[in-house]
């Protein structure tokens, strides 16, 4: 949980609020008092967002480039819960401002940030209130006014691409990042699993990056900081709505679930896409509109091990159906889990492990004593069969 806390504390300050938000982060954390303005949005309500990371954007109209990283979310701010899900960037699907279907990455080109907004606002039949667009140069040098990030680097990651300026060359093993490494760290996907191996490494960075911020030594960057933040954010929060978030979660971070968009990569017509699971987006909706629901039953938390889109939903679905209270839907630290386990975390719940193993059709159950909010830890293998 302290982990999940983290990484949503470092979407917060670094992704979804800008400037603004990073400074209210700060007077939040100290003793001092501030008068909030009005927010755009209810302060008992739930919001939707939409995140764009761009790519180099070089040879592209405007210069703007393509959407790299696409993040949707909501927030309760009555119950103080999250759902964000990640759409890989070759996602198919009908782009109005087109008028026929393409990826998603594309969108952006067409007219904007808008457009994505729209385009995966139909995809999920929910609407998309708020957007953020990060610029990668941005990135670079945020990263770099931090003094660089250390983190693990799960693969010898080797890519060339000229018309991007894209040069990765990292090595297996603990690294010492700079802004530009850091950049190829997470858009490297040039891999078996690609973009689910990416979204589980902008993870990773994610909590590596915020455990630098926290550092003492940061403070005194904050003012190029928020000049960086500035330049390279752009989006339609008001700067009420930043410092009544800032205020809301200074203290304690809201219960989060994340998820990958549910499908599967395709080739059409000699193009590579990924197609998403029509059959399951009516779910994938339900989660936005109501992040995390609540349920009186036995508290699981569910990870994605086997590496196939959207199975810890999946998974999450069934149990939820019986009863069961879903407190968290993410990803393993690894896709590689040939049997799905069940970690039991409290005392008396074999009964319930065993309705686990009957509802799921399979999986090993495990006694585990570390300290969890949850009863269960489900970690999804390569056995279970939606």
């Amino acid at each position: 949980m302290k982990l999940r806390k983290l990484l949503w504390t470092g979407i917060i300050i670094l992704i979804l609020m800008p400037a603004s938000f990073f400074a209210g982060f700060y007077l939040g954390k100290s003793n001092h008092t501030f008068s909030l303005l009005p927010t755009s949005f209810s302060p008992e309500g739930t919001i939707t967002f939409l995140i764009v990371g761009m790519d180099q954007g070089i040879g592209m109209p405007k210069g703007e480039g393509r959407s790299d990283t696409i993040l949707v979310g909501s927030l309760d701010l009555r119950n103080s819960k999250a759902f964000l899900l990640s759409i890989p960037r070759d996602t198919r699907l009908y782009i109005p401002d087109e008028g026929h279907e393409d990826k998603i990455n594309a969108a952006i080109v067409v007219n904007g940030i808008k457009a994505t907004q729209k385009a995966v606002s139909n995809l999920l039949g929910v609407p998309i209130n708020y957007y953020v667009k990060v610029r990668v140069e941005g990135f670079e040098r945020i990263v770099d006014l931090l003094g660089g990030i250390d983190i693990y680097v799960d693969r010898d990651m080797h890519y060339v691409d000229k018309t991007q300026k894209l040069y990765i060359n990292l090595k297996k093993g603990y690294q010492h990042l700079n802004g530009y490494q850091a950049m190829c760290f997470v858009r490297f996907r040039h891999e078996a699993l690609g973009d689910l191996a990416r979204v589980k490494r902008q993870q990773r960075f994610i909590l590596a990056l915020i455990q630098k911020i926290y550092s003492p030594s940061v403070l005194s960057h904050l003012p190029s900081l928020l000049r960086e933040i500035y330049k390279n954010v752009e989006t339609n929060f008001t700067l009420g709505d930043l410092l009544f978030l800032a205020q809301k979660f200074k203290d304690q971070m809201p219960l989060v679930e994340t998820d990958i968009l549910p499908g599967e990569p395709r080739t059409i017509g000699g193009i590579s896409y990924y197609e998403p699971d029509i059959d399951n987006l009516q779910f994938i909706a339900q989660r936005l509109l109501n992040p995390v629901s609540e349920e009186s039953g036995p508290i699981v938390e569910v990870l994605n091990g086997s590496g196939v889109p959207g199975a810890a939903a999946k998974a999450a679905e069934k149990l939820s159906q019986l009863g069961f209270n879903i407190s968290y839907i993410g990803n393993a630290d690894t896709f590689s889990n040939h049997k799905t386990l069940i970690l039991i975390h409290r005392e008396g719940m074999n009964a319930s492990a065993r309705l686990i193993r009957e509802i799921l059709g399979c999986g090993e159950t495990r006694e585990d004593n570390s300290s969890s909010r949850s009863d269960f830890t489900i970690i999804i293998g390569k056995d279970f069969s939606p």
